[in-house]
Formats: C-alpha cells, sequence, structure tokens
C-alpha cells in the first residue's frame, strides 16, 4: 500500500508522518512537496525509515504530478487548502483515493461538486478529515446516531498550555488564522438560518482538569454549515463552533485585538501602507520558539441535543488529549494529524469503501474511528442527560 503526502514539509505533515509510520500498512510513504531537499532532512529527522522517499512537485502542473505520484493509492493533502482542488485532480489522474484536512466551506462546496467525477472513477474522497473539521463531524454523528431527530449540534474546542515557555509570547498555531479568529464575525446556523456573530463573542466556562478555566469564542470554522447540510433533515436548527485558546494567551490575544492590532484593514505608517496584522505577525517572527517539551492539552466536546422517543435528551461527546511525549507533537496538532491518517488507513484497508466525495460525518464509521483513537489515548468519553437534567428552552 502506497500512501502519499502532499505538503509533506508542513509543521502539519510531521506528526501525520509519525502517526503513519506507526499506525499504518503502509508498505511506501512518499513524502512530496515542492522541494525536495527539506523533505530528505524530514525522512532523516524520522529516523531514516526506508518506506519513506521524497520529490518535488507542483501541484498545478498536472500531468507532471500524476507522473512524479505514480502507483499512489491513498493520497493525502496536507498542504494550503485553498490548493485542494489541483490535489483532487491529481488523485483522478492516479486513479488513487483522496483524504484532505479541510478548509473554508465555500471550497468545501466546490469539492463536494465532483462527487459524480469520483464516483464514476470508483474512487473515494473523505474531505475535512482533520480535528476540527474532521474529528467534531464524527462526534457529531456518533451523537445524532442516538437520537430520533437533532435540533442543536454544540461544538467546543478548548486548550490549556503548561509548557515552561522561554518567550514572553507563544502561539499554539498559525498565528495569522488565530489573528483571523479574534478579527473576523463568525458563522453559525439558527434556526436553520446562517447568521453573522461579532468577533471575540464568548464568555468565561470552566472545562474538566486539565483545561480548567477557558474562554471560548465562537469563530467562522465550516462545521456549523457542513453539519447542518449533513443533519437537516434529521431536524437540525442550530449550529456552532467554538474554540478556546489557553486562558494566558486568549488574555493577550484579547488585549491586541481591543488595540487594534489584529485590524486586517491597511493603514499608512511612514509613506507605506500596511496593515496592523501584517505588522504583528512579522514582529512576532523574532520571537525565538526554541523546541522546549511541550506539555499542553486540548479537548473537543460536542453536545447534540434532540429528542429520542418523544423525550429531550442531550448527548455529551468529550475527548481531552495530551502532547505526545515520544513524538514531541503539542496537543493539538496531535488531534489534527491522527483522524487523516486514521482516515487514509480506513480507505485503504476497504472499511470505507462507498465511492465518491464525502464529508466525515458521512462516511467515517464512529465507532472503528472511535476504537483507533483509543489506541493512541484519546478516548471518546459519552454522557446522555435526559429533559429533567437539562435546559430544553436553549
Amino acid at each position: 500500500m502506497k500512501y502519499t503526502l502532499i505538503g509533506a514539509g508542513g509543521i502539519q505533515a510531521r506528526g501525520l508522518l509519525h502517526d503513519l509510520l506507526d499506525f499504518s500498512s503502509a508498505t511506501e510513504i512518499l513524502l512530496a512537496d515542492v522541494a525536495a531537499g527539506p523533505l530528505e532532512q524530514r525522512i532523516d529527522d524520522l529516523g531514516g525509515d526506508p518506506r519513506m522517499s521524497a520529490v518535488a512537485i507542483d501541484l498545478r502542473d498536472l500531468a507532471a504530478s500524476v507522473e512524479a505520484l505514480a502507483g499512489t493509492h491513498v493520497l493525502i493533502m496536507a498542504g494550503p487548502s485553498p490548493l485542494g482542488r489541483y490535489a483532487m485532480d491529481i488523485a483522478l489522474g492516479l486513479r488513487c483515493h483522496y483524504v484532505d484536512l479541510g478548509g473554508a466551506y465555500a471550497d468545501t462546496e466546490v469539492q463536494l461538486a465532483r462527487h459524480e467525477e469520483f464516483a464514476e472513477a470508483g474512487l473515494i474522497a473523505v474531505l475535512g478529515a482533520g480535528s476540527a473539521p474532521g474529528m467534531t463531524n464524527v462526534m457529531a454523528r456518533a451523537g445524532a446516531e442516538r437520537l430520533d431527530t437533532v435540533r442543536d449540534i454544540e461544538m467546543t474546542v478548548a486548550m490549556n498550555d503548561l509548557t515552561e515557555r522561554s518567550s514572553p509570547f507563544h502561539w499554539p498555531f498559525n498565528l495569522a488564522a488565530i489573528i483571523d479568529e479574534y478579527e473576523s464575525s463568525a458563522v453559525a446556523i439558527e434556526g436553520g438560518e446562517r447568521v453573522l456573530i461579532p468577533p471575540r463573542t464568548g464568555e468565561w466556562v470552566e472545562f474538566p482538569p486539565p483545561i480548567g478555566r477557558v474562554f471560548p469564542i465562537y469563530t467562522t470554522h465550516p462545521e456549523p454549515e457542513s453539519l447542518y447540510r449533513s443533519f437537516r433533515q434529521q431536524g437540525l436548527e442550530n449550529a456552532s463552533f467554538r474554540i478556546a485558546m489557553p486562558a494566558a494567551f486568549h488574555r493577550q490575544m484579547d488585549f491586541l485585538a481591543s488595540i487594534g492590532m489584529t485590524k486586517q484593514t491597511k493603514i499608512e505608517v511612514g509613506g507605506v501602507e500596511v496593515s496592523p496584522a501584517e505588522v504583528l505577525v512579522e514582529a512576532t517572527k523574532w520571537i525565538p520558539r526554541p523546541a522546549e517539551k511541550e506539555e499542553q492539552y486540548s479537548a473537543t466536546r460536542v453536545i447534540v441535543r434532540g429528542a429520542r422517543r418523544g423525550e429531550t435528551v442531550e448527548v455529551e461527546l468529550y475527548m481531552c488529549t495530551g502532547s505526545h511525549e515520544g513524538w514531541n507533537v503539542p496537543a493539538g496538532m496531535l488531534k489534527t494529524v491522527v483522524p487523516p491518517s486514521i482516515v487514509a488507513e480506513m480507505i485503504g484497508n476497504g472499511v470505507i469503501a462507498t465511492p465518491g466525495v464525502w464529508l466525515p460525518e458521512s462516511s467515517v464509521p464512529f465507532q472503528e474511528f472511535f476504537e483507533e483513537l483509543a489506541l493512541r489515548g484519546m478516548v471518546i468519553e459519552t454522557t446522555e442527560r435526559r429533559a429533567s437534567t437539562i435546559d430544553v428552552a436553549r
């Protein structure tokens, strides 16, 4: 079985490769990116496993990419999400299956429109198979399966970082993406309609240890719209996504946003047009980010509320994981890179077998998925509450 990882030089790809090497049935793993040199170094850093090899490709050159990646059974796209359409072209050219980590819902809609192409070719594509989207979607499916009708789906990702940092400002993932979370209005589904929620809307809540007190804010993620697409026939009316950064980092970001440093509108400074957000990103490049031993925790909570046999029921699915000590992969990233590796293996082994382009909640069998997560120490806990113990008016 040959797996190809596009974007293999990226920060997320390192953890994904660790999981493929340790858990998959791959006999070959081809690392592909715009330059082969850094990929060779990555292979060395990962112990030089003979199953790995490297190749340089240009995603926009379809013919050359298909030739370079020949023999691939499952193609995993870990590069920038707007380039997913090129990666899907390559998968069709290779006659291989496809998995990606997801992106904006507008991009997902374009990809979903290729369902018939993949179905007619006998190929499977699973979109948004990371943490969020990805794990959140499968957890939502597991909750919905317990109910006759579904009214609400609420998703929250929360983080805590206990790492002893040597720098005064440490961002848990891509800073430009975090800035967008704090500056942009969030999309949610309310009463079956797409609504915008002002930036940084949230509240302080208490999560179980080791997460603790955090401030989840509503953010623009594809899940509310994609899950509404998947579950509206079951009655879904409301869907939302929130994310909580580590509390100390949130206070820093909230302050920066409050003084305008996350604004993306350009202003003139000394005769040069630049946005405050661009200045912030450039300024933080000078902050050292040494390879410290990570002690980060990340939790995913999905609440599905609806009815079963006429009674209001709330199903909560919860998973919390720490950083991977052996791989030195922080918790938030670990949750992102493990799911696509599991999904790729499910496709490769025939567990996911129906051709076409699918969202995770429509294609990934949740029980088998949860079992694979548990093998990696990522255990999903499920709790039910009945009408007598929940606020049915929410």
